[in-house]
C-alpha cells in the first residue's frame, strides 16, 4: 500500500510545530485602462507601473494551532452575540457533524389527496420556494406557488393537494428551491468583525468590496481577499454556529470548473446573517457541522483551492435573498477603529496576553 502523499502533509502538519514566513510579496501595476491590481504573484509579462508594496520579512507563524495564540478580543465587537447565544443556539437541533440536506416529501392521507412536507436537515432555517408545474383537476391548499421558512432539523407541512373532481383522474408535478438562512434576517449595524488573521503579523488586502477581478456579483460583491501563504491560522471573525463546510478539494485555477471547488466553511449568526471563509487548505478545517465558535478561535488553514490565482483568504458576510446568498457590506474593528476595508489595507490583531 502507498501512503496518499496529501494525507501524509495533513498529518505532519497536525502533529509537528513548523514556522513559515508570513509576509510575502504584494505588487500591484495598472493596467491599460487605468485600473489598478493588487496580487501575490509577479506578472509574467512586467507592467511598466508594477510596484513592490511588501517585502518578506523574517516573522513566522507557528503552525501548531492546538497551542497558539489567542487575540484581543474587543468588548465592541458584538455585545448582542453575548446575549443572543443561549437562546438562538438552545433549538439548533440534529447531529454534530452530520452535511445538512433537504427534501420535499409527499404524504397521502387519502386516495385523493397527498400532502407536501419540507424536510429541513440543516443547522440553519431553510427557505423553500414550491411550484407546480404541471396539474389536472387538483387544487392546492394553501394555493401556490408559495415561500416557506422551515427551522432547522425540522419538518413543516407546506400544502395539501387534492382532487377538484373525485370522480376524475388527477394528477400534478412539482418543483422547488431552497436557500439557506432567513430572508427576513438584517444585519446588526452594531456588530464589527476581527480581522480573521493571527496575531503579530500584517496581512494586505489585495481586493476589497466591488473589485474588478472576482467582487462583482450579488453574490461576491461585499468580500475581500487577504493575501497570507497556505498553512495560515484563519481565525473566527465572530461568534456563530458552523452550519456548512466543504474540505475536500487540493487544486486551484482560473478557468469555471474551479469556482465550486474552493473548501470553505460557513457560520451562522445570532442576526440571522453568515460569515463565509473560502479558499482554506485541504483538510484543516477544525469544526464540524452544529458545532458553536468563538471569535478568535483558530478555524482552518488558509490555502490556494478552488477559484483562485493565488495563496489567500476569501472573507465576505452574506444572508439569504430570494433563495440566494447576497453580500452585505461589513466592517472590521482593528486597533480598536471601525474600518471598512480597502484595498492596501493591512489587517493584524493584537495577542491576547
Amino acid at each position: 500500500m502507498h501512503d496518499h502523499p496529501l494525507l501524509s502533509y495533513s498529518l505532519l502538519l497536525a502533529l509537528c510545530t513548523i514556522s513559515i514566513n508570513v509576509l510575502s510579496d504584494i505588487y500591484r501595476y495598472q493596467d491599460d485602462n487605468g485600473r489598478w491590481h493588487y496580487t501575490d504573484s509577479k506578472p509574467l509579462d512586467t507592467p511598466k507601473s508594477l510596484e513592490k508594496l511588501q517585502q518578506k520579512k523574517p516573522n513566522t507563524i507557528d503552525l501548531d494551532i492546538d497551542n497558539f495564540v489567542a487575540p484581543l478580543i474587543d468588548k465592541a465587537l458584538c455585545s448582542a452575540d453575548d446575549i443572543r447565544r443561549s437562546v438562538y443556539y438552545k433549538h439548533r437541533g440534529g447531529y454534530l457533524g452530520k452535511k445538512g440536506t433537504f427534501d420535499i416529501i409527499e404524504k397521502s392521507p387519502n386516495p385523493k389527496g397527498r400532502s407536501l412536507y419540507g424536510v429541513n436537515g440543516f443547522f440553519i432555517p431553510v427557505e423553500v420556494q414550491l411550484l407546480l408545474t404541471q396539474q389536472h383537476n387538483i387544487k392546492s391548499s394553501p394555493a401556490l406557488p408559495l415561500t416557506m421558512l422551515i427551522a432547522p432539523h425540522s419538518s413543516k407541512k407546506i400544502t395539501d393537494i387534492a382532487a377538484i373532481d373525485q370522480h376524475r383522474g388527477w394528477s400534478y408535478r412539482f418543483s422547488y428551491r431552497y436557500g439557506l438562512g432567513d430572508s427576513q434576517a438584517q444585519h446588526d449595524n452594531d456588530c464589527y468583525y476581527l480581522p480573521p488573521v493571527p496575531p503579530k503579523n500584517d496581512f494586505v488586502i489585495t481586493q476589497a468590496f466591488n473589485g474588478s477581478f472576482s467582487h462583482n456579483s450579488a453574490y461576491s460583491r461585499y468580500a475581500v481577499d487577504i493575501a497570507m501563504p497556505v498553512g495560515t491560522p484563519v481565525l473566527a471573525a465572530r461568534d456563530g454556529i458552523v452550519i456548512s463546510r466543504q474540505t475536500e478539494h487540493v487544486l486551484a485555477g482560473l478557468s469555471e470548473t474551479f469556482k465550486s471547488r474552493a473548501n470553505s466553511i460557513a457560520i451562522l449568526h445570532g442576526d440571522g446573517t453568515l460569515s463565509v471563509y473560502a479558499h482554506l487548505q485541504f483538510r484543516s478545517i477544525r469544526f464540524h457541522e452544529g458545532m458553536p465558535v468563538k471569535a478568535g478561535d483558530v478555524i482552518a488553514r488558509s490555502g490556494n483551492t478552488g477559484y483562485s490565482s493565488g495563496p489567500h483568504l476569501h472573507f465576505e458576510v452574506v444572508k439569504n435573498q430570494r433563495q440566494q446568498w447576497h453580500a452585505l457590506p461589513f466592517k472590521f474593528l482593528l486597533d480598536g477603529q471601525v474600518v471598512s476595508p480597502e484595498v492596501g489595507m493591512k489587517l493584524h490583531n493584537k495577542p491576547a496576553n
